[in-house]
């Protein structure tokens, strides 16, 4: 099952997931322990569970870790590098490109990005917070079920979302709609929505956006 060649494609396959789902701490461990060196029995399932997923279809490439032997599962995750992780889900781990540029992966995505694709400043290389991952995957993935129009200046609108401390209406549709599906929870994301998004938690709600999605295109 590992060997499909898509996380997106892997996931609609109800044999995988049940495997998946029923590994145990030693059986993850293993699966990562040649690679990520930071990990052990403490470890939790949840971050266990990412690195796998990392280490099989190389969702955030290694080299880009603070070290190469660690999964850095706190790691905070740019903008850009969390649209080239969901155009990864979806695109075979042979036909990667490693060396694509920060601006090809950001067109490919760039309208399912709450910033989109902005010339004039490093929006694409800073880091993403938790509300405009939500806003990607429910972009990417339950696009028919958003009904709020996206600010006309997104970069401004963020900014005064996170001076306010207060969600806008397209934001908040669209943690609300991930939250339904039980891809994110309202005390690690609706509630902290304005913190950076870390490299286990990016991992995390694209598989659990993946997998309802695959689930919901089957029926």
């Amino acid at each position: 099952y590992l060997e499909n060649p898509t996380l997106a494609t892997s996931l609609k396959n109800t044999a995988f997931t049940n495997l998946f789902d029923s590994l145990d701490t030693t059986t993850l461990l293993s699966l990562t322990s040649d690679l990520y060196l930071d990990l052990d029995e403490t470890t939790s399932p949840d971050i266990l569970k990412a690195a796998v997923i990392n280490t099989y279809f190389d969702l955030f490439n290694t080299k880009q870790s603070q070290s190469q032997n660690e999964f850095n599962a706190t790691q905070r995750i740019s903008r850009v590098d969390f649209i080239s992780a969901v155009v990864k889900s979806t695109t075979s781990p042979q036909s990667n490109e490693e060396n694509i540029s920060e601006s090809d992966i950001m067109s490919k995505l760039a309208d399912k990005s709450y910033l989109g694709v902005n010339n004039t400043n490093n929006t694409e290389t800073g880091i993403i917070t938790k509300a405009e991952a939500a806003y990607m995957i429910a972009s990417c993935m339950f696009n028919s079920e958003m009904k709020e129009v996206k600010a006309s200046k997104p970069a401004e609108n963020l900014q005064s979302c996170l001076e306010s401390g207060e969600l806008s209406s397209n934001l908040k549709e669209a943690m609300s709609i991930l939250e339904s599906k039980g891809i994110i929870s309202n005390e690690s994301f609706v509630g902290n929505w304005n913190k950076a998004l870390s490299k286990s938690e990016a991992v995390d709600m694209i598989y659990k956006g993946l997998a309802v999605k695959g689930s919901l295109d089957s029926d």
